[in-house]
């Protein structure tokens, strides 16, 4: 027993660590440098505090056309 929680410790840690390697934003919350980061244009529950979304769009990077046509 005590093996298997050792072991689920370690996993949790390990992908903490991954998930936050490969954060899509450059400060804590994505929100801080979204392009959608306003209360009329992200209807997201987990804004301004969000550290994972599918929504996100980094507003200095340019816009693409999928985007634009919407």
């Amino acid at each position: 027993m005590e093996i298997a929680l050792v072991t689920f410790f370690v996993m949790l840690i390990a992908w903490t660590c991954y998930a936050l390697s490969i954060s899509q934003g450059s400060e804590e919350f994505l929100c801080g440098d979204c392009r959608f980061n306003d209360p009329e244009q992200c209807l997201k529950v987990e804004r301004p505090r969000a550290i994972l979304c599918t929504s996100y769009r980094d507003k200095q990077a340019p816009v693409s056309e999928s985007e634009f046509k919407r």
